[in-house]
């Protein structure tokens, strides 16, 4: 797997177009992956190489990180892949193009920043697809769209609403905070779910929300931690990627239990983390390539829990029992759609 950096891509679009290739740099593995994994098998249909672009990098931890986990699957299924860590919004385009211009079959954006370049890109390379992960266009009618674009617009707020049960079940001062990284609609629904699953224990419970307006400052995710701590709150939940690390470290400093997002990080705060919010990146990238295989790919897609799109980690030793056992009921409601958590979008 390749790593390609955007600003050397933007500076390079000529000598990529040339090469075929969206650069040279070489990944050095996060830590637990040597790197000497044998050659798989390639893949024989209609996807030989894969890109990605993140909007941050892969050692958050956090939603870049199981991107990047989720990269490794695929390359293990016998695709070559390749990806551009920190792709600004405004820089997406060209690296969108030069991938495309490329030997790639399907590029992707990793989060809701890459939907307008991908609207405007696509239709210039017709015989090349186009994926973008974590929400959907809300001003171009599915209907609408280019054919050879597909988003995935996964229910993450059902996560949220079983780590607001989660939260509350843990409280003891009755006032739990959530830390995000934006006024998005995606990440509005879990910020509201999370309230709303709280509630669903604990009506009186006390919920408080920071939107921090980054998603790669882990400063100003502890600073936001500790305002939630010192008025009160008890258990913290992030939804903000590299910034999350810095509510993390938070609730580490002060004994706070925490929840986590993007994937498993209970080693982050062995004490204190309760369980996480994971993306299931791999199954819902393989998803997209069997549709394009089949001929049906293009469109929105929304899978939660009970599709495996989203999963709640194993819970940490920070948790009690029956908090835990409450817990898998709830995503067990969810699944069989006993149980609906509300999505709401629009505000918080």
């Amino acid at each position: 797997m390749k790593k390609v950096y955007a600003l050397f891509l933007a500076l390079t679009l000529t000598a990529a177009l040339l090469s075929g290739c969206g650069g040279t740099g070489t990944t050095t593995p996060p830590a637990g992956d040597s790197g000497d994994k044998e050659a798989p098998e390639e893949s024989a249909g209609k996807i030989q190489n894969v890109a990605m672009l993140l909007p941050g990098l892969i050692s958050d931890q956090s939603w870049n990180y199981s991107a990047y986990l989720g990269l490794q699957e695929i390359e293990e299924m016998g695709y070559h892949v390749e990806y551009t860590e920190s792709v600004e919004q405004n820089d997406s385009e060209t690296v969108f193009r030069t991938y495309a211009s490329g030997d790639f079959d399907l590029i992707m954006g990793h989060g809701y920043s890459f939907i307008d370049a991908s609207l405007a890109v696509a239709p210039a390379f017709p015989e090349k697809y186009f994926y973008v992960y974590g929400t959907a266009p809300t001003d171009v009618a599915e209907e609408d769209l280019p054919a050879n674009t597909a988003y995935s617009y996964n229910k993450e707020y059902e996560g949220a609403y079983v780590c607001g049960v989660v939260a509350a079940m843990e409280s003891e001062s009755n006032k739990i905070g959530i830390v995000g990284g934006a006024p998005s609609n995606a990440q509005i629904a879990n910020y509201n779910a999370f309230r709303e699953g709280a509630q669903s224990v604990k009506p009186e419970i006390d919920v408080s929300i920071i939107v921090t307006g980054t998603f790669d400052d882990p400063a100003k995710g502890k600073e936001a931690a500790y305002s939630l701590i010192e008025g009160g709150c008890d258990v913290v939940m992030h939804v903000c990627d590299a910034t999350g690390t810095g509510v993390i470290d938070a609730c580490v400093e002060r004994n706070v239990k925490v929840l986590g997002y993007g994937g498993d990080q209970r080693d982050l705060a062995p004490d204190q983390m309760l369980c996480c919010l994971g993306v299931n990146i791999s199954q819902c990238i393989a998803d997209q390539i069997e549709k394009i295989e089949n001929g049906t790919f293009s469109g929105v897609q929304r899978d939660g829990l009970a599709e495996g799109a989203i999963y709640i980690t194993e819970f940490g030793t920070a948790c009690a029992e029956e908090t835990a056992t409450k817990a898998q009921e709830v995503i067990q409601g969810i699944v069989d759609g006993s149980i609906v958590p509300t999505e709401v979008s629009t505000e918080y």
